[in-house]
């Protein structure tokens, strides 16, 4: 069995620095920790990196004690896990943008590498336009050239389809990580 946890509340930290014991410490530099949260940390190959992420306290420790061999992870571990699947040969930026409910995950590949993997809280449709057009521009991803796949809650027929497809070359939906 395992579970997924969807929230915006993680960080990456490069292998080469990781301390298990630290997990806390990591991400309390960048967000607050409820009294009732803990840390996890999952790996991700594509990055050479360590998600770190914080879980509610009660629902694992009742996933725990209903399923002794559960296996949690972050949903983003497994959008990162996913996206080096679909990348393609060429020297262009791979952007896999992922959406459930009021939340957008959004994960590049640059040299077939992660170089990004960063989550955003949305309160209309048009902050989904607003975050994916500014971590793009910021990261320096031609949205010209980069092959940009739309997963989750965004369908072909949905509203933040509707509204990048203007804004980009290769917009194609992909099927939910």
């Amino acid at each position: 069995v395992t579970a997924s946890v969807v929230n915006p509340c993680h960080t990456l930290i490069p292998a080469a620095i990781y301390d298990k014991s630290k997990k806390n410490s990591y991400l309390q530099l960048v967000h607050d920790l409820r009294a009732d949260e803990t840390t996890a940390g999952d790996y991700l190959a594509s990055g050479d990196a360590f998600l770190v992420y914080a879980l509610p306290a009660p629902v694992t420790f009742f996933l725990k004690n209903s399923f002794p061999k559960i296996s949690i992870c972050h949903s983003c571990n497994i959008l990162a896990g996913s996206v080096p699947s679909l990348d393609t040969p060429g020297d262009h930026d791979l952007v896999c943008c992922n959406i459930t409910g009021l939340q957008m995950d959004l994960c590049i590949l640059r040299n077939h590498r992660l170089f990004l993997l960063n989550s955003f809280s949305c309160m209309a449709k048009e902050d989904f336009l607003y975050y994916f057009l500014f971590t793009c521009e910021q990261v320096r991803t031609d949205l010209n050239t980069a092959e940009i796949i739309l997963t989750g809650d965004a369908g072909q027929d949905g509203d933040v389809f509707r509204m990048l497809y203007p804004y980009t070359r290769n917009l194609q939906p992909g099927s939910r990580p």
